[in-house]
């Protein structure tokens, strides 16, 4: 079986600083790739086979090599900020560009949520989210998924695109002499002319901007029904009762 495993470097939001003025302050953000992306490396392991990395952007593009992939492909002129039809219709056209994929596997971030779902689209292929494990059976794959109510099993054919959530953080990293090795692997770098897919952005982030905040009323009193009696008041005040 051959799988693409995308993964996505990229400045951590947690990591920004924020001014009052709604400016945010990326000095000490590194690019680091999400949880999810660990554990889509992890399952691409687990199934064997021919595994590529695949990213756009910048970053360390030795990142999937050092987690198993063969090689890797970057689309050097697009940027993880692209809006999510953007990143889907660059990733479509890499992976058909790849050819003879059979799966992909992708993290199914928090940070783009439609980037998954716009992908499967893209190639018409079959998609599912929230993917827990993967297993290769006589005809397809076998999947878990969890939904809101329950976790399912389900058997699907490929090709496929699966959407992968962690369970966990990354348990044990790469160690200096993987990474030395991955620098070694093939990396073939593409263009979104190359793709004939137009990377121009259609969002654009014009600055940041701390939401209004609400005055905060302290309800006190000597009893609980006065409490009781403050609180029914000031609601009444505001216009809510």
């Amino acid at each position: 079986m051959k799988s693409a495993m995308v993964f996505k470097l990229c400045k951590d939001p947690k990591d920004a600083v924020v001014a009052s003025d709604g400016t945010a302050d990326w000095g000490m953000s590194s690019l680091a790739a999400s949880d999810d992306d660990f554990r889509a490396s992890e399952i691409a392991r687990e199934l064997g086979g021919q595994v590529i990395g695949l990213t756009i952007g910048t970053g360390d593009l030795a990142w999937a090599a050092a987690r198993g992939a063969a090689e890797t492909v970057v689309i050097s002129d697009a940027m993880p900020s692209a809006d999510a039809a953007t990143t889907a219709a660059i990733l479509a056209a890499a992976i058909r560009k790849i050819g003879d994929v059979d799966l992909v596997l992708i993290g199914d971030s928090a940070w783009d949520p439609a980037v998954p779902v716009l992908l499967g689209a893209k190639l018409g292929w079959t998609f599912l989210a929230g993917i827990l494990e993967v297993k290769e059976n006589e005809s397809g794959l076998t999947v878990k998924r969890r939904t809101l109510s329950a976790e399912q099993e389900i058997e699907i054919a490929v090709p496929a695109v699966l959407g992968i959530i962690a369970q966990s953080a990354e348990e044990t990293s790469p160690g200096l002499k993987q990474v030395l090795m991955a620098r070694k692997k093939p990396v073939t770098k593409l263009t979104s002319a190359d793709l004939g897919v137009d990377a121009a952005e259609a969002v654009v982030c014009r600055g940041y901007a701390l939401p209004d905040s609400t005055e905060a009323v302290m309800i006190n009193g000597e009893t609980s029904e006065e409490v009781v009696q403050n609180l029914f008041d000031a609601l009444h005040e505001e216009g809510v009762l």
